[in-house]
């Protein structure tokens, strides 16, 4: 079991100079003590990548296939995601891809393509269901302009206005298409507050006088018997100590930009939005500050339009005020050779989970169906063999290639914040990102990995399940991915599976529970395994992982040079 406070946890694993793994943790040794870098005269953040893509994929196969073999009860679900992996480490390099990082040149994200309901004689209702649901998607992405076209984001702060007649007829329209989309599935509605946060965050005494905010009585709708949703109602309570900590850190440099005379963008990234049940607290308490944005990533139309209705209620209001920004991107995110593959294919389907919607993944393909994306993408005419989507309308969705999302947000809505509108750097910038797309983050970061290298967030909260789960070899290959990008301290932000547990956070001078020094021989992979010893492999823990010197990594973000 892990230790049961902060300070013995963090004290066990910096001091354990007895382990037999040490070579495991490849920045043990590395300098981490902020002297000036003689080339540039920047502080060192260790933030050098040592090795290319492909090494990172390889080495993470190296750590997973040594506990494959040693963990003999788990080899049968530990096979099938090690060769997962194997196909990720080719699916995600992009051969053949532009070499450019000009945003012209990378493709647009794709709208789903599904084939016509065949017309019958015979009208049932669920025949008419899948009809409404293949018109609202049609009607989503193409008629009510709600997607930017060129950017593939959606501008939600552009739906409020200072009376509110156009927010309350977007936030109901966006519910009629997220439920017609969703064949019919009913809606569950409340106005939960936000607890712990004063009604005036601008103030510099908003979080020292806490109080519940819903002072307009917004009302939030998400999807009925759904289990994230019925924590939201429940005045957001799902993973709530997460998205306190990510209001508390964005308040914190709201508040100190306000007597500088610089004014940046202060971005948080949201991957995974689900029904908006982070969203709405954090726009509702943030959303008085214009140098505040919100970026999220909702693969699944249906809950990308609920989520978007959420985003809006929770940005309205009847003040002349600036609101801050907030922007929803409705695609998966997908590696190239993915991307590739989904372009021909109309999108992509995803699995049916109908008591956790926001928790619905693509599956994996088969063995023959691997073979088939193969043949078909090795065909010097598969281009013209343009494919429509089969699946049911409700699991029907697009696909986007993440640094075109990515890139959009620098070029487009981050360029004209920055000090300097000449920036030589086309990644955006984001203080702090959340990464929650089921078993997607590995592939949808290994795309983007000059993005980690360049502009890394000075903080990024991860899901992680134990060791002996079968998503451990795709974990095993993010944490790679992310140590290599010089990350270097690790708390335990949140437990939903363990009771009094309040979390560890970088705010609340709580050490971290593991940390890179020449000190400390415990590798990240030794600290993960201890910390989810035990545990039934669906028992994941949330982290918050990060930067030991997180003013370099500011100065970093904010620069328009890197």
């Amino acid at each position: 079991m892990p230790p049961s406070s902060s300070s013995s946890s963090s004290s066990s694993l910096s001091n354990n100079t007895n382990s037999s793994n040490d070579k495991n943790d490849h920045y043990t040794n590395m300098d981490h003590d902020g002297e000036t870098d003689k080339d540039d005269g920047r502080k060192s953040m260790s933030l050098t990548p040592r090795r290319n893509l492909a090494m990172v994929m390889l080495a993470a196969l190296v750590v997973a296939a040594v506990y494959w073999v040693n963990d003999a009860s788990n080899q049968a679900s530990y096979s099938h995601t090690l060769t997962s992996l194997s196909t990720s480490l080719s699916s995600s390099l992009p051969p053949k891809m532009p070499l450019s990082l000009s945003f012209t040149t990378l493709p647009p994200p794709l709208v789903p393509r599904l084939a016509t309901p065949q017309s019958s004689t015979a009208t049932t209702a669920s025949a008419n269901q899948t009809v409404a649901a293949h018109d609202a998607l049609h009607k989503f992405f193409n008629v009510l302009s709600l997607v930017n076209p060129s950017t593939g984001w959606m501008e939600l702060a552009a739906f409020r206005n200072r009376q509110g007649m156009k927010y309350r007829w977007v936030v109901t329209q966006l519910r009629s298409l997220a439920q017609t989309m969703m064949m019919g599935r009913e809606l569950a509605c409340g106005k939960p507050t936000v607890p712990g946060f004063s009604v005036t965050p601008s103030s510099s005494s908003s979080l020292s006088n806490p109080k519940d905010r819903n002072e307009n009585g917004s009302e939030y709708c998400f999807w009925e018997g759904d289990l994230v949703s019925q924590k939201a109602l429940q005045d957001f309570a799902f993973e709530r100590p997460l998205w306190q900590f990510v209001i508390r850190q964005f308040s914190k440099k709201l508040q100190q930009q306000q007597q500088q005379q610089h004014k940046h963008q202060w971005a948080f990234l949201d991957l995974g939005v689900n029904v908006g049940d982070w969203a709405a607290p954090i726009l509702s308490v943030l959303k008085s500050h214009p140098n505040f944005a919100y970026y999220g990533v909702e693969g699944s139309p249906p809950t990308a339009a609920l989520a978007a209705a959420n985003m809006v209620a929770a940005l309205s209001d009847n003040s002349n005020a600036k609101t801050a920004s907030a922007y929803l991107f409705p695609y998966p995110l997908l590696p190239w050779r993915l991307y590739q593959q989904a372009s021909h294919e109309g999108g992509v389907c995803f699995s049916s989970n109908p008591g956790n919607v926001g928790g619905q993944g693509v599956p994996p393909p088969t063995a023959q169906q691997q073979q088939q994306q193969k043949s078909s993408l090795s065909s010097s005419s598969h281009n013209h063999l343009v494919q429509n989507l089969t699946c049911a309308p409700h699991l029907a969705a697009g696909a986007a290639y993440f640094p075109q999302a990515a890139q959009a947000v620098a070029t487009t809505y981050q360029s004209s914040s920055s000090q300097s509108s000449q920036s030589t750097n086309p990644w955006p910038r984001f203080y702090i990102a959340k990464l929650d797309i089921q078993d997607f983050e590995f592939k949808a970061l290994s795309s983007a990995v000059e993005w980690l290298q360049r502009r890394p967030p000075c903080y990024i909260i991860i899901e992680a399940y134990p060791p002996n789960s079968e998503f451990a070899p795709h974990m095993w290959a993010l944490w790679e991915l992310l140590l290599d990008a010089g990350y270097n301290a690790l708390w335990r932000g949140h437990d939903m599976f363990r009771s009094g547990f309040v979390g560890e956070f970088p705010d609340a001078d709580s050490p971290p529970y593991w940390k890179a020094d020449a000190k400390n021989k415990t590798s990240l992979y030794q600290a993960w395994e201890k910390d989810l010893e035990g545990r039934n492999w669906w028992a994941y823990r949330d982290y918050v992982l990060g930067f030991q010197d997180e003013e370099a990594c500011v100065e970093r973000i904010m620069s328009t040079e890197l």
